[in-house]
């Protein structure tokens, strides 16, 4: 047999899961990496907007060298912006800042960098500007770990952070980029961002390295703009951040953060083993002790813990002491039983052996006599049996979808109890009295009090029956009212009536059951059955609901 777990065991590590999510979690979606990826986007632009405006300064340095007067003609330096990119940069706003927007999961990854094309020759003011901003770009490419290219009007490479070659030639200087797409919409004034694939034979380096182990690398392409001229471009890339590496580079927060959610785990952990595991326990080992035959082992629980067990002890409880009631019920039924059939089982086993004895010794007045006491002993039985099934059927009876009317079967009943001689005035309700209960089990309900009336009342006994409409406790009710004027019962016979076999008519034939039968029936259909006060005789009022 598969051994369950323990309650505890299952929170500890339903907890546990709960608080491997988080931190597994971030490993797998790409949510995190795309924050990354934007991260890096945003810090090419905030350094590829200030090499912009000190390319733009250089230009202007430049220039003022040739002005002796009046202003310069910047309409003949690099070529006009488009009318929508001006009235951006001039709808009178403050700022324009470039809000980084690349998604790993949504954006296109483009191939690896392709290889720059033979450019144009360049100008001398570009020639210039691009040895005037190679020291800026190379200490920046220091700090910063990004590639920097600027690029003039027309898309050539004026300055570079490559590596120099033999010929003191930085990479790709002198070459043209105009056909990258980045490049492209940077030159026709529109700032623009992209993921490429990363082209490097390492990408698996040390943990603590300052390269980085991510396969892709983003790229971000700003246009310088100045006096209305697109003067050109600049080019950054730079490999992003990896999840691993970012949560290497954390890892003795992440640590204490884990060794602080683990106390707060344990702490939980034990706070609901004790209101959860603990009375669950206590409920167990109830039930163990209720198992073996201990009374009052089943008590509703001291601490429970929480609601649901309060809930759970109570209503164990609540069931043991049923069931205790009802074993109690069960064992003092059976001994009655065992009572009532004792004594006409021990009548006719004396007047067998008897008759087995002594049968050639007796008269036949002995004989018939004998063999009436075995043939009445014989009937009471074959009635104490017929009223047990009738009990045993009334206290397991669900209730149909039947229905009858209260006053006319009342009024059948009475006139047949009518015609076999006994005196019953009825009186009828105006109101009719619908009742949900079967005509057989009304009619045993009935019949066992006329029936009880006659046994204890006699032959000469007048029984009065009575209906009407009243206010029950759940709703409109009948009330019946069944009166007689025979002997009554004493106050102390008064409580025991409706046990069952308890009767002061056994010579007469009585089994104590009828009235047992009846309250049964009555409340297996919400009805109720009381012995009112009356002065003379006795006064039965039955209640069942319309």
């Amino acid at each position: 047999m598969i051994k369950k777990p323990r309650l505890r065991t299952v929170l500890f590590l339903v907890n546990m899961v709960i608080l491997a999510m988080p931190l597994f979690g971030i490993a797998a979606l790409r949510l995190y990496e795309s924050e990354l990826i934007r991260r890096t986007e945003a810090q090419l632009n905030a350094q590829g907007a200030a090499i912009a405006a000190a390319m733009a300064q250089e230009y202007e340095d430049y220039f003022s060298k040739f002005i002796t007067g009046g202003a310069f003609a910047w309409e003949a330096v690099g070529k006009p912006a488009p009318k929508d990119v001006l009235d951006r940069l001039n709808d009178g706003e403050p700022f324009h800042p470039i809000l980084p927007d690349l998604d790993l999961a949504e954006d296109k990854v483009y191939g690896p960098a392709p290889k720059a094309a033979p450019g144009h020759a360049m100008d001398a003011a570009a020639k210039a500007v691009g040895e005037k901003l190679l020291p800026v770009i190379l200490a920046t490419k220091d700090i910063t770990l990004a590639g920097i290219r600027v690029v003039d009007h027309r898309g050539v490479v004026i300055a570079s952070s490559g590596d120099a070659g033999e010929n003191g030639v930085r990479y790709e200087y002198g070459m043209s980029l105009a056909a990258w797409p980045e490049v492209k919409s940077a030159l026709r004034g529109i700032p623009h961002a992209l993921i490429r694939k990363r082209q490097s034979d390492n990408f698996r380096p040390k943990w603590n390295s300052v390269s980085r182990r991510k396969r892709v690398r983003v790229f971000t392409a700003l246009p310088v703009i100045y006096k209305g001229r697109i003067l050109g471009a600049v080019l950054l890339s730079r490999t992003p951040m990896d999840v691993m590496k970012t949560l290497y580079k954390n890892r003795f927060h992440i640590v204490d953060a884990g060794i602080m959610i683990i106390f707060v785990v344990v702490l939980v952990s034990i706070f609901t083993a004790l209101t959860i595991s603990r009375p669950v326990g206590q409920l167990i080992e109830q039930a163990r002790r209720a198992s073996r035959g201990e009374r009052g082992a089943m008590t509703p629980l001291a601490r429970p813990g929480t609601y649901e067990v309060a809930q759970l002890s109570g209503e164990l409880s609540k069931m043991a002491a049923e069931l205790e009631e009802r074993a109690d019920y069960i064992r003092d039924f059976a001994a009655r039983v065992s009572h009532e059939f004792k004594t006409p089982l021990t009548a006719i086993a004396g007047a067998v052996e008897l008759l087995r004895d002594h049968k050639g010794d007796m008269t036949p007045e002995e004989n018939e006599r004998f063999l009436s006491i075995i043939g009445d002993d014989v009937s009471r039985l074959d009635r104490l049996v017929k009223r047990l099934l009738e009990l045993a059927r009334a206290d397991v009876i669900q209730p149909g979808e039947e229905k009858i009317n209260a006053g006319d079967m009342l009024e059948g009943i009475a006139a047949q109890y009518a015609q076999a001689g006994m005196k019953i005035p009825f009186t009828k309700s105006e109101d009719e009295l619908p009742l949900r209960i079967s005509a057989e089990n009304f009619q045993s309900i009935i019949r066992n009090l006329l029936d009880n009336a006659r046994l204890y009342g006699g032959e000469d006994v007048t029984v009065a029956i009575e209906a009407r409409r009243t206010a029950g406790a759940s709703g409109p009710a009948a009330e019946i009212t069944i009166a007689d004027d025979g002997p009554g019962v004493s106050a102390a016979n008064a409580v025991k009536i409706f046990d069952p076999f308890f009767t002061t008519a056994r010579e007469s034939g009585g089994s104590g059951l009828g009235l047992s039968i009846a309250r049964s029936l009555l409340s297996a259909y919400g009805g109720t059955i009381t012995l009112a006060d009356s002065e003379k005789g006795c006064r039965f009022v039955v209640t069942i609901p319309l």
